[in-house]
């Protein structure tokens, strides 16, 4: 929440065809690092790209590949016309799947003795 580029309307982003497009294409509107509000669905949609860029992974796949092979999480993303991610909502799974989360969580990471990724 620290990017610094400027808001989205949520009606234009959440209307968009490629909801990465429309978050990537905002102006600074400060110095990154900077925190002009609390919270923007468009950097999240940012957010997958770092995790595409460091692992070559869409967030789906690493996800899936990754930390829920470990827990055994399973739960699906919806996407946009253009197919991007919608990784700031949307993710479908059960809520005892979703604590699973939780217990990674409250056991430091840690999974039948295991750090999960």
């Amino acid at each position: 929440m620290r990017t610094a580029l400027g808001l989205v309307d949520a009606v234009a982003l959440y209307n968009a065809a490629d909801q990465l497009q429309i978050s990537i294409d905002r102006q600074l509107r400060g110095d990154p690092g900077q925190k002009l509000y609390d919270y923007s669905n468009a950097d999240v949609m940012l957010a997958g790209e770092v995790v595409r860029g460091a692992t070559g992974m869409n967030a789906q796949a690493y996800l899936e590949s990754r930390i829920g092979a470990v827990i055994g999480f399973t739960g699906e993303w919806w996407s946009d016309s253009a197919e991007q991610i919608l990784i700031y909502c949307c993710l479908d799974a059960t809520p005892r799947r979703f604590a699973r989360f939780g217990l990674l969580f409250a056991r430091g990471g840690q999974w039948n003795g295991e750090t999960a990724p």
